[in-house]
């Protein structure tokens, strides 16, 4: 920008020193947060138009930066007290739950007398209630320590088969109550996956979770492993209403979920797909997904293959003494 005009709160004063000084303020949001000096030996002459110009421009990039520096330590502070809360709030609210787990088992079990068959649903229903909760603040806590860096992940070999079947197999009645059927093609049985298992098992119990929440009854879930290469894919599929165009990529954003018009029912946090996206990809993996309004969709977990444990073996086996 041309300057035309000297600023009135810059000065250009001879020193005592032999030397010509510079002095500019520097503003940011129209507070003076330090001044910009500049020196020149009287032998090269008073500064002119243009230095000045200049060394005000330099002062408000200065401000600026100023200015950035200050939004970014704000920034830091309230990611850090944010997720300082969650944290907090996410256990506060454990012990309570926990505590409505422990009496409604013993309510169960009878430890306060028989039960009759309503008091009984009742009480599973309680069960129910205090699960779907205990998940939601499990998302959040994950969700904090996944944002704030504190999450720590194990790097173990995992049998695919048995990993879908870990996560299958208890939903098997959710699904018959549903009226949707459960379509399961597991990978062959040497097929492994570098991960944490509790966390891998996490993204793929959410993702069948989710397919069984948007199918209506009469539709079908199915759960396919594939192995390429050093990959492995676990694929999801369901024939349920799909997603619209314009929010396949926003429903891996937190607090998202597709509109309530769309959905079966409208349970969750919209944090399973940010987790389960940002899980996979700290395990060195991704998480897609591909869907056709009114038709179903199509989530693809990709994970990293490994060595069956018992291949490790042979090779030991061959490379010993004798």
């Amino acid at each position: 920008a041309h300057c035309a005009v000297v600023n009135a709160n810059t000065q250009a004063v001879r020193g005592n020193v032999e030397e010509y000084r510079l002095s500019i303020p520097v503003v940011a949001r129209g507070t003076s947060v330090g001044a910009l000096t500049l020196g020149r030996a009287c032998a090269e002459g008073e500064f002119s138009e243009d230095d000045i110009c200049l060394a005000e421009q330099f002062a408000v990039l200065l401000g600026l930066a100023a200015e950035q520096q200050r939004l970014m330590k704000a920034s830091e502070t309230a990611a850090r007290t944010k997720a300082e809360f969650l944290t907090m709030m996410s256990h506060e609210l454990r012990t309570p739950l926990n505590a409505i787990a422990g009496y409604a088992q013993l309510l169960e079990m009878g430890f306060r007398g028989p039960l009759n068959e309503e008091q009984l649903e009742a009480v599973s229903r309680i069960l129910r209630g205090q699960e779907h909760l205990l998940s939601l603040v499990d998302g959040v806590l994950t969700y904090s320590r996944l944002t704030n860096g504190t999450l720590i992940l194990a790097s173990e070999n995992s049998s695919a088969r048995q990993l879908i079947d870990v996560v299958t197999t208890p939903l098997q009645e959710e699904f018959d109550a549903a009226g949707v059927s459960l379509v399961i093609s597991p990978c062959p049985p040497d097929t492994y996956v570098c991960v944490d298992t509790r966390r891998a098992a996490e993204v793929l119990r959410h993702l069948v979770e989710n397919a069984l929440k948007f199918t209506l009854r009469g539709g079908e879930v199915r759960v396919m492993c594939e192995a390429a290469g050093r990959q492995v894919q676990f694929v999801v599929e369901d024939t349920g209403r799909g997603i619209p165009a314009d929010q396949i990529e926003a429903v891996f954003h937190p607090f998202v979920q597709v509109e309530k018009a769309h959905t079966r029912t409208v349970d969750g946090s919209g944090l399973g797909l940010a987790i389960g996206r940002e899980l996979a990809e700290r395990m060195g993996g991704s998480l897609t997904v591909t869907s056709e309004e009114g038709k179903g969709s199509r989530f693809v977990l990709l994970l990293s293959r490994a060595t069956p444990l018992r291949d490790a073996a042979k090779i030991d086996t061959l490379s010993a003494p004798g």
